[in-house]
């Protein structure tokens, strides 16, 4: 959505660079035939010496161009390492929506939903020059999106879980796994040792 013309280029020299190493691995074959055909003192034969060099810059030719595209695609794989952030807190967001259905079963979401919340925040943030500031603004949509549709099909009761859910997943440092513990119920407050206390 961001940038197609990314994966087209990134698909274009990838079939570009197969086709360079079956042409190599061609060359290779023949070259290995004509050797093997080949009669007498092979260095006077002219049409055999003629072929080896036809080879040899063909296939300095070849890895010439596989270099440069592998340079090249390092240079898109740099370019596309810059969504990485935003498609993991995607991801996560996605699997902490599915995790719901352990609170109340009646909390499916399917993928298509999800995605149908995932292609809408595409198409209805703001655009920004800078790629990073677009990551970011797209982040904080897809997050606000995602938490006002999933809140209003919750039950009033499951709403600030799910709020805290959603924030614990994506940012645990902000929850102490005690603090968390106490939340869902794993840890109980002792109450006749607070009574010891007061004075």
């Amino acid at each position: 959505h961001e940038k197609p013309k990314l994966e087209q280029e990134k698909s274009a020299l990838l079939e570009k660079e197969e086709s360079m190493k079956v042409s190599l691995s061609k060359l290779e074959k023949d070259l290995l035939e004509q050797l093997a055909s080949s009669q007498g003192n092979i260095l006077e034969d002219s049409k055999l010496i003629q072929k080896l060099s036809e080879i040899k810059s063909s296939s300095v030719e070849i890895k010439d161009a596989l270099a440069a595209s592998s340079k090249l695609q390092q240079k898109l794989n740099e370019e596309r390492e810059v969504y990485r952030d935003f498609a993991r807190t995607a991801s996560n967001v996605f699997f902490l929506i599915q995790s719901l259905k352990s609170l109340n079963y009646m909390y499916q979401f399917d993928l298509p939903t999800y995605l149908g919340l995932f292609k809408n925040t595409l198409h209805t943030s703001i655009s920004s020059g800078d790629v990073e500031d677009r990551m970011r603004i797209l982040e904080l949509d897809l997050k606000r999106y995602v938490f006002q549709v999933v809140a209003r099909s919750l039950f009033k009761a499951d709403r600030l879980t799910f709020g805290t859910h959603l924030v614990r997943g994506i940012r645990p440092e902000t929850v102490g796994e005690e603090e968390w513990k106490f939340f869902v119920g794993l840890v109980i407050a002792d109450s006749t040792r607070a009574a010891d206390r007061v004075p």
